[in-house]
């Protein structure tokens, strides 16, 4: 994953045209045929967003398991974003270390069943505003 989003900044440094299918991409196409910021910002001011969250008995996580695996990726952003001074790397390994361990020592199987509201819970902690975040960056 982190090696997709190293590739992803690089080609936005370069200047890059958006990826297919992202939503940077459909924005910019918006934008360039002629959709004015204010029509879209009407647009999600009213539009339903609902995300479809479904059960997959091959996808279940625990929650404690997505924390972990985002904590280490924001660890290795860190390194790939700036130059650490000593001290700071070893505090990024020590980190990544006790992460990295917390993964291991962590049961996959669970002592208790999941709740409805449970899975609800999972699912939506995984939810991105990622439109809300991009409408800005191609109407600034």
């Amino acid at each position: 994953d982190q090696q997709s989003i190293r590739r992803a900044r690089d080609a936005a440094i370069a200047g890059a045209a958006a990826e297919e299918g992202s939503m940077a991409r459909a924005l910019a196409h918006a934008r360039d045929g002629g959709v004015a910021r204010a029509q879209l910002q009407a647009f999600f001011a009213t539009a339903l967003v609902a995300p479809v969250l479904t059960a997959h008995p091959t996808e279940v996580r625990r929650a404690s398991m997505i924390n972990r695996e985002r904590e280490i990726a924001a660890l290795l952003d860190a390194r790939d974003r700036m130059p650490f001074t000593p001290d700071e790397l070893a505090a990024n390994r020590e980190a990544l270390r006790r992460a990295v361990l917390t993964i291991w020592q962590t049961s996959i199987l669970r002592t208790t069943r999941l709740r409805v509201i449970d899975e609800v819970n999972n699912g939506l902690s995984s939810y991105d505003f990622a439109l809300l975040q991009a409408l800005p960056r191609f109407y600034a």
